[in-house]
């Protein structure tokens, strides 16, 4: 059911907000496959201990998965995006600014798979489907192939962006995009 709030705003806004954090924040879980010989070369870790946090990042959204789509229901998607969001970029950022095994499992794989979970397609498709009563797949199927889509583009300026700098720069630039799109979410979403 469409809230009077919801109504407010133009839908295909909040399919456009739902496919960007897709885009950066699927791309961003996918940086830890850029960055793996980075890291082995330069932190001197292990293809297997790598592989770790990002195992702690899908354990973490595993367990994790169905309480945000509980609270997505319950509460919608202005505070779950946002908050989700900042939790991302916390983790991306902890771990470029202390480049340590254990802030690399705790910052990006726990804390970074909270907020991945938090910002991942089920949330994007249940607060989609409550906005749309027509036309309701094609929107989830639209908010949805940013996951994808948005890739194309993200994850190459990633890979570029780690070839001018280091991948801590790196990975402080698509923690910026999740601030910037985190508060855009929240000013845009405001009535909702």
């Amino acid at each position: 059911m469409t809230s009077p709030a919801a109504a407010r705003i133009n839908p295909w806004i909040i399919v456009g907000l739902c496919f960007l954090t897709l885009a950066i924040v699927l791309s961003a879980r996918q940086s830890v496959a850029i960055m793996t010989g980075e890291w082995v070369r330069t932190l001197g870790w292990s293809r297997t201990f790598i592989g770790t946090g990002q195992s702690m990042v899908l354990i973490t959204i595993a367990i994790v998965a169905p309480i945000t789509g509980h609270y997505v229901d319950r509460h919608g998607l202005r505070t779950l995006l946002s908050c989700g969001l900042l939790t991302v970029a916390a983790g991306l950022a902890s771990f470029a600014i202390y480049p340590g095994a254990v802030v690399y499992i705790l910052g990006y794989g726990l804390l970074g798979g909270l907020g991945f979970a938090a910002s991942n397609d089920h949330v994007i498709s249940a607060a989609v489907a409550r906005v749309f009563q027509q036309r309701r797949g094609l929107a989830i199927g639209i908010a949805s192939s940013g996951g994808t889509a948005g890739q194309f583009i993200a994850v190459p300026l990633l890979t570029a962006s780690l070839g001018y700098f280091s991948w801590r720069w790196s990975l402080l630039a698509a923690a910026a995009a999740c601030i910037a799109l985190a508060i855009t979410i929240w000013i845009v979403l405001a009535p909702i």
